[in-house]
Order: structure tokens, then sequence, then C-alpha cells
């Protein structure tokens, strides 16, 4: 009796192990663990690159060729890899060409000895890795309506923390070992990330099915409306914020597209350091982001706010043009740069949503998106031309300068979507 007893216990025992580590195995939670080495891979490797370019005789101006010839592959890549997903390999399989692409990318980049071996491996990897793409897909083939929000989430939360592990981690081992070995620590996740998704993660169905003729003129005429749509969301104030919008995204991506070059030569600083300054100047935004901007726009206006943190950006940017004392760099202008560039991005994209129809904001983002995308191609080629002619040092100089040009532009678009809006509310007002 005893011993049935002590079988039936250890049985229940087992039983409830089993069904943790199910629990802990699940899809889910598999793709959340892939995502996360998959990032802590990148973060390793990126903030390295330049200084990897440099060794290989790279110039300012060749490094933003480099970067914009990353931009543009991504770009087409991420048509192929998502056709490839959703019509050819499956969702599964193009995750794992997604790493197997990065793997082979970051293993030659510790291994060149030449920029155009450099260059050919950031171009397999913007054509290959659409981790993001391929995730998200999953996420929301794995998840139910009422559990996607959540879930998705979930998945960009991973991706934020691994991002603050991997720099920290990357600048310790580059500091230690080399330039070289996050290079390999990084392909090593890679390669682990395919055994993991190839054991543990299922294969994602998608359900095809044959479409008729009908359905494929409807489908014309669905892309004709889809494209009027687009041009009526951004008319007026809509279209105006599209633009300053991008206009700011290639200020400052051109801006500070070789910042990890300039602290290295202006501040002498250590890998390890700058990896733990990376880390910190992200963990602010985010907390600025979660307990700072929403009380501040209860307070200011969001357009009056945006105009004095492009103000503030170009006083501190040009302020620390003027000195090269790295403690007040660390303990002044950093976390000023990062506050108020966290609270300009947040107003501005409050101001956008504002400025477009509630019913057409998702095609508007859309457009954003692709906009920003080709934003990426050409902001490096102008801020390697740009700190190329001035010299690295001179990144601050450009950078408050680039503020000052932004503040005229701003003033006028969001003053007048300000307006737009109160006339809106006014109209709604006398309506009810």
């Amino acid at each position: 009796m005893a011993e049935t007893s002590a079988h039936c216990g250890s049985s229940s025992t087992g039983t409830r192990q089993r069904g943790a580590i199910g629990r802990f195995a699940s899809p889910m939670n598999v793709l959340l663990l892939a995502v996360y080495l998959d990032y802590c891979g990148v973060a390793l490797v990126v903030p390295n690159l330049i200084f990897r370019f440099t060794e290989l005789g790279g110039t300012p101006e060749s490094y933003g060729f480099l970067s914009s010839a990353y931009a543009a592959s991504q770009l087409i890549g991420g048509v192929i890899i998502g056709f490839l997903g959703d019509r050819r390999l499956g969702r599964k399989r193009a995750l794992q060409l997604s790493f197997l692409g990065a793997g082979i990318s970051y293993l030659t980049v510790g291994v060149s000895d030449s920029l155009f071996f450099l260059v050919v491996s950031r171009v397999v990897v913007g054509l290959t890795k659409q981790t993001l793409t391929c995730s998200t897909a999953i996420v929301t083939s794995l998840s139910d309506e009422a559990s996607r929000t959540q879930a998705l989430g979930r998945l960009t939360s991973i991706t934020t923390f691994s991002f603050i592990v991997g720099q920290s981690a990357g600048g310790l081992l580059t500091q230690r070992y080399g330039r070289r070995a996050p290079c390999f620590v990084a392909a090593t996740l890679f390669a682990l990330n395919l055994c993991l998704v190839e054991m543990l993660l299922p294969a994602v169905r998608i359900a095809t099915r044959t479409q008729a003729p009908k359905e494929r003129v409807y489908n014309h005429d669905r892309l004709r409306a889809s494209l009027h749509r687009s041009k009526e969301a951004l008319r007026g104030a809509g279209g105006r914020m599209l633009l300053l919008r991008l206009f700011y995204g290639l200020l400052m991506r051109s801006s500070y597209s070789m910042h990890s070059l300039y602290e290295s030569q202006e501040w002498a600083v250590s890998p390890a350091i700058s990896g733990t300054l990376a880390s910190y100047n992200q963990i602010l935004s985010l907390v600025i982001e979660w307990a700072l901007v929403g009380k501040l726009v209860d307070r200011i206006p969001e357009s009056r706010l945006l105009c004095i943190c492009l103000v503030l950006s170009a006083l501190n940017a040009s302020m620390e043009y003027q000195h090269r004392y790295f403690y007040i760099y660390a303990g002044v202008h950093l976390p000023i740069s990062a506050v108020v560039g966290r609270i300009s991005r947040t107003c501005l994209s409050s101001i956008f949503s504002k400025a477009v129809p509630i019913e057409d904001i998702g095609v508007a983002l859309s457009v954003l998106d692709v906009c920003n995308s080709a934003i990426n191609v050409i902001a490096p080629l102008y801020g390697g031309l740009v700190i190329g002619k001035l010299g690295v040092a001179a990144q601050p100089l450009v950078a408050s300068a680039h503020y000052l040009v932004l503040l005229a532009p701003t003033w006028f678009v969001v003053r007048n979507v300000g307006q737009q809006f109160r006339d809106s509310e006014r109209k709604a007002e006398k309506a009810d």
C-alpha cells in the first residue's frame, strides 16, 4: 500500500514537472527566447561594426555607403522573405533563413580582412535577416484576437531588453578579447537559434486558397481604393506632418550615424564603457517615456513642448561641442539628449496621429513606414558626406545645426495642425 502511494506521488510529481516544462517550452515562449537571442546577437555586433570598418581602412563617407547598402537590401529582403514565408517556405523556415543569413554575415564581419567582404556581409544580412517580420507573423498565427495585443507587446519588450543586455555584453567582450570576439559569439547564438527553432517550434500552418478571376478583379479594385485612401489621408495637415516626420528622421539619423565612433575618438572611452553608455541611454529613454511624457503633455501643449525640446537639443549639442570633459558629457549632455529626444519623438507621433483622420490612421502609418525605409537609405549617405567633410569631432555641431533647421518648419506645421484639431473639436461640440 505504501509502495502504491509512493508510486502515485512520484507519478503526480512527474506529471506536474512535465506540465511545467511543457508550458515553458510552449511555441510562444520558444519564439520569444529565439527573438531574445537574435537581438542579443545584433546588439553584440552592430555597435562594433563601425570600428571594424575603420580598422579595415574605411572612411566616414564609405561607411555611409555601407549603411545605405544595408538599408536598401533590407527593403528588398523584406518583400522576398515575406513572400517566401507566406507562399513557399512557411514562416518557421523563413525565420530559420533569417538566422542562417545573420549568422553567416556576422561570422564574416569577424573574420573579414577587407572592406569588400564587410560590404558583402551587410548586404547578405539585409537581404535575409527579417526576424521581426517573421516573428510578428508567427505571433499572429499563434495567438487569438483576445491575446494578440499582449503577445505583440511581449515581443516588443523582449527586443528592447535584449538590446540593453547585448550592448553591455558586447562592450565587455570587446574590451577583454578584441573587436572580433562579439562577432563570433553572435554567430554562435544564431547557430543555437537554428537548432532551438528546429527542435521546439512547430511549423506554422497558413491557410491558403485559390482565387477566382472575379476575386482577382475585386482585389485590384481594393488596391486602387487603398491608394485613393492613402492620398486622401495625407492631404492637408496629415501630409505636412508626414513630411515633417520624414525631415526629422533624415536629419537625426544623419547626425548620429557615427555616434559610436565619435564617442571612441573624442572621449577615448573603452568598449565596455561605450556599451554601458548605450544601454544606459536606452533605459533612460524608456523610463522617460513611461513616467514623464504624459505628465508634461498634460501641462504643456504638445506643439510648444516639441519646439522647446528642439531648442534644448540644439543648445545641449552646441555646449557639448565646446568642451572635451567626458564626465560632463556622460552626466549632463547624454541624459539631456536621451530625455528631450524621446519626448520629441513621442510628441511627433502623437501630433501625427491627430492630424490624420482616425479611420485612415492605418493607411497613413503604412505610408510612413515605407517612406522611413527610404530615409534609412538616404540618411547615412548624407551623414557620411557631411561628417566626412567636417570631421567626426564636429558631430555635435552638425546635430545642433540640424535641430535649428528643424525648428521653423516644426513650429509652422504643428501650429496649423493644432488649429485644425481645435476647429474640429468645436465643430463636434456644436454638432452635439
